[in-house]
């Protein structure tokens, strides 16, 4: 599953497609292969930041339905899904005193953190990937203002994959209960997100995920319920 190394330093292309230049699925013992990767990754991230249990299920499953909604179905939905557990893949490689710090990160600290969408792509890029999921886990933290990071993209310029996962991400940040602040109902948490309309978020794309989440908020409260009760 080896494959050429990527750049980290330039920023990912928004205009190849919502994933990639082929509609190739892979087998389903690949895709097997290919989620179990995807999701041991995903959890070793979380155990490296002490998120809390589920985050990256959470994001991907609030994800794909933003996506499906957007249009995104068969074989891109399943790699957009495997980009969506791998998007903070790279805070394997922040130093775990900084990830953990109870505190207010220092200037070098933050430095660190934000290099993670970069440092992610690096670590994926020798996985061979029948579809390039490395513009979510390099645009995740980009706001539709520019003001995001590591790029600074605005607008159209951030991958539209990686729009629909920033948006999830947050709403699960929200939503979940944190070692440092407890979890907001979903009510509080899009009155929150609301204000971002525009300066963090896609416009376009938040007004579908308002209507996505009427839909879904129910389901998706409840699994973060469900998964802190196990940690």
């Amino acid at each position: 599953m080896l494959h050429h190394q990527t750049t980290t330093d330039a920023p990912p292309r928004a205009d190849i497609g919502p994933m990639g230049p082929t509609d190739h699925a892979g087998s389903a013992r690949e895709r097997a292969e290919y989620l179990e990767l995807a999701r041991r990754w995903g959890n070793s991230a979380e155990c490296a930041e002490r998120v809390g249990k589920g985050h990256c299920e959470r994001v991907a499953e609030v994800a794909c339905a933003l996506a499906m909604a957007d249009g995104i179905a068969g074989a891109e939905l399943f790699w957009f899904r495997i980009g969506a557990l791998l998007h903070d893949v790279g805070k394997l490689m922040v130093p775990a005193d900084v990830l953990g710090k109870a505190g207010p990160l220092t200037p070098a600290e933050w430095r660190l953190v934000r290099q993670h969408p970069a440092e992610g792509v690096e670590m994926i890029s020798a996985i061979d990937f029948p579809w390039d999921v490395s513009p979510i886990v390099a645009a995740h933290h980009e706001r539709w203002d520019g003001a995001g990071y590591p790029y600074g993209l605005a607008g159209d310029e951030i991958p539209r994959t990686a729009r629909i996962v920033c948006i999830a991400d947050v709403y699960d940040a929200l939503t979940s209960e944190r070692s440092y602040k407890p979890a907001l109902p979903h009510r509080e948490a899009m009155v929150v997100m609301r204000a971002d309309r525009g300066r963090q978020f896609d416009p376009d794309l938040f007004s579908v995920f308002e209507r996505v989440a009427q839909e879904n908020a129910q389901h998706w409260n409840q699994g973060a319920r469900a998964t802190h009760r196990v940690m």
